[in-house]
C-alpha cells in the first residue's frame, strides 16, 4: 500500500550487477487516521493529535521512507484528506464543482446552475423539494451519510435539513450531467436521455458546456464523492417526477439503466487505458464487463465514482482480495531492460493484462493527459484511506511504471511501443510528471501479481544468457563485426588449407609406370 507517516525499514538489498533493490518495511500503528474514522480525533485536533506529536513530525524529509497506515477498513468513507497527504494540494480542490459536504460553497456559479436543474424539474418551491429529499433521504440513512463523511459527531457546521437537501441536489446534477452528456461529448452523439425542454435549453448554453467540462476531473477527486447509493436513490425518485418525460436509453429505462449509463459516461471521460484514441473501444469493454443486468453485483457494491474507476482500472478480478507482499522487488528502465533482450509490448485492457511471458512485457496502453496526475494521485489516496493492504493493485502499478520511466529516452522508447500515448508535448515533460507523482507517495507492499512479474524480470536480466546478450548483441555494429570477423577467419582458414595442404605440389608423386 501506499503510506503516509514514518516508517523503519529492516532490510535493503542491493544487486551488485543491476542495482535492483528489495525493501521491506514493519508495520505499525497509524494512530491520526484510526482516530479520525472512529470519531475520536477531529481533523484539526490531527494536525497535533491526541499523544501531543506535532504534526511535522509526520512530515519528515522525503528521504525517510513513510509506514504502513494499519487501519481498519472494514468500510471505505469520504473523508477530508488530511493535510501531510494533501500534496499538492490543487490537485485535492475542485475547480469549479464541489460536490458533497467538504468542500462547500454557495455562491459559485456551479451552484446557481444547480439551482437552475432543481427548477428544471418543477421542484423551484421548497415543500416540494423537502418532500422529494425526504423520500430519498430518510432520518435513518441520513445518519449513515453524515458517519459516512466524518461529520457525525459535534463540531458538525451543518444542520440536518441544509445536508440532505445539499447532497440530494448534488446527486441529482451527477445524474443529469453524466446521463446525457452536450453533443460535443463522447464522439458527437446527442445523448439527450430527459427531454424536459427547460432542462435542455440550460445544457445546450455555450456557457454552461464550459462548466461541465471542468467536471470531467472534479467528479474524481477523492473528498468530493457522492455516495453511490444515494445516486441509486435519487435516480429512482427522479424518474418517478411528473416533470420528468424521459427517452429509453439501452432498453428499459429504470434506475439501474441510468445509473449504468452515468458510470459509463463518467469512467469513459478519464479512462486512460485506451489503446489508442478511440473511446469506442471503452465502451464496448464496459458493456460486456459490466453488463446492466450484472451491475448490483460489480460495481453496484462500490461506495462512489471513483471507487468505481479504481475497480474498473484494475480489472474485474480486483473485486476479491489478492495476495500481498510487503517485500517490495524493483526492475530496470525501459532502455535497460531492452538492452537485457526484453520487448517491451502494449496491450488494450485494464491493469490485470499486464504479464510477462516469453521475454515480453506487456505493459497496457496509457494515455497522459493534463488530467492524468490529478486522477491518479487521487486513486492512490482513496487506495490508501480506504481500502486493504491486499487492494495495492494500483499502487503497485505506479511503482513499476516509475521503475520504467528514468528519463526521456525511456519515455520516448515507451512512446514508440505504444505503451505511452503522450499528451503533453515531449518526453521530458512526461517523465517530470510522472516523477512528481509519484515523489510524495510511499509505496509499502507489492500485488503478488506485479511481485512476480518483478522477480520473472530480475531473474532473466541476471542470468548469464543475458550477460552475453547485453554485451555482445545489443548494439547492431557488434554483431555486424563479429559476423564479418568470424567470416574473414573462417575464409582466411580455408585459404591456408587450400594454399599449404590441398596443393597438388604438396601431394605424392609416383612415376609413371
Amino acid at each position: 500500500m501506499i503510506h503516509a507517516a514514518t516508517t523503519s525499514v529492516d532490510s535493503a538489498k542491493h544487486d551488485n550487477n543491476f542495482g535492483i533493490q528489495h525493501t521491506t518495511f514493519r508495520p505499525c500503528r497509524n494512530w491520526v487516521l484510526e482516530g479520525i474514522k472512529r470519531g475520536l480525533v477531529s481533523h484539526d485536533e490531527a494536525r497535533v493529535g491526541s499523544s501531543g506529536v506535532p504534526e511535522v513530525q509526520l512530515e519528515l524529509d522525503h528521504a525517510v521512507p513513510k509506514v504502513q497506515l494499519e487501519v481498519p477498513r472494514n468500510k471505505v468513507l469520504i473523508l477530508k484528506v488530511p493535510r501531510y497527504m494533501r500534496k499538492p494540494p490543487h490537485q485535492f480542490t475542485p475547480i469549479e464543482w464541489r460536490l458533497g459536504l467538504h468542500n462547500r460553497e454557495t455562491t459559485s456559479a456551479a451552484e446557481h446552475l444547480k439551482t437552475s436543474i432543481r427548477e428544471a424539474f418543477g421542484l423551484a418551491n421548497e415543500a416540494p423539494w423537502n418532500d422529494f429529499c425526504d423520500d430519498v433521504v430518510d432520518h435513518n440513512y441520513l445518519v449513515s451519510l453524515l458517519r459516512l463523511y466524518g461529520l457525525d459527531h459535534p463540531p458538525n457546521p451543518f444542520n440536518k435539513v441544509e445536508v440532505k437537501s445539499s447532497l440530494v441536489l448534488d446527486a441529482i446534477v451527477l445524474i443529469v450531467c453524466l446521463a446525457q452528456p452536450p453533443r460535443d461529448e463522447l464522439g458527437g452523439r446527442p445523448g439527450y436521455i430527459f427531454i424536459n425542454p427547460a432542462l435542455r435549453s440550460i445544457l445546450d448554453r455555450p456557457l454552461v458546456r464550459l462548466r461541465l467540462r471542468a467536471m470531467q476531473l472534479d467528479i474524481f477527486l477523492v473528498e468530493n464523492q457522492i455516495p453511490l447509493a444515494l445516486l441509486k436513490k435519487a435516480a429512482k425518485n427522479l424518474i418517478d417526477l411528473p416533470m420528468t418525460p424521459s427517452a429509453p436509453v439501452d432498453g428499459p429505462f429504470r434506475e439501474i439503466a441510468l445509473l449504468h449509463r452515468v458510470l459509463l459516461t463518467a469512467i469513459n471521460l478519464v479512462w486512460p487505458f485506451t489503446g489508442g484514441s478511440e473511446r469506442q473501444q471503452f465502451e464496448q469493454y464496459f458493456r460486456s464487463t459490466y453488463p446492466k443486468d450484472k451491475l448490483a453485483d460489480t460495481l453496484g457494491n462500490c461506495a462512489h465514482i471513483l471507487d468505481c474507476v479504481y475497480h474498473v482500472l484494475c480489472g474485474p478480478t480486483s473485486f476479491s482480495k489478492r495476495a500481498y507482499v510487503q517485500d517490495i522487488v524493483h526492475i530496470q528502465c525501459a532502455t535497460d531492460l531492452k538492452a537485457a533482450g526484453i520487448q517491451i509490448k502494449a496491450v488494450a485492457g485494464p491493469l490485470e493484462k499486464l504479464s510477462f511471458e516469453h521475454r515480453c512485457l506487456c505493459v497496457p496502453a496509457i494515455t497522459i493527459s493534463q488530467i492524468t496526475e490529478a486522477l491518479f494521485r487521487n486513486l492512490a489516496v482513496h487506495e490508501d484511506m480506504n481500502l486493504e493492504k491486499s487492494f495495492c493493485e494500483f499502487s503497485a502499478y505506479l511503482q513499476l511504471m516509475k521503475n520504467l520511466i528514468s528519463g526521456p529516452e525511456d519515455v520516448k522508447l515507451l512512446v514508440n511501443c505504444g505503451v505511452i500515448v503522450n499528451f503533453l508535448g515531449n518526453e521530458a515533460e512526461v517523465c517530470e510528471a510522472w516523477n512528481r507523482l509519484t515523489r510524495d507517495l510511499w509505496f509499502g507492499g507489492q500485488s503478488q501479481s506485479i511481485h512476480l512479474i518483478a522477480e520473472a524480470i530480475n531473474q532473466h536480466c541476471n542470468s548469464r544468457k543475458t550477460e552475453f546478450y547485453e554485451t555482445f548483441c545489443s548494439r547492431p555494429w557488434y554483431v555486424i563485426s563479429i559476423f564479418a570477423a568470424t567470416l574473414i577467419t573462417l575464409g582466411t582458414c580455408i585459404q591456408t588449407y587450400v594454399a599449404v595442404i590441398g596443393s597438388d605440389r604438396m601431394g605424392p608423386h609416383f612415376p609413371p609406370r
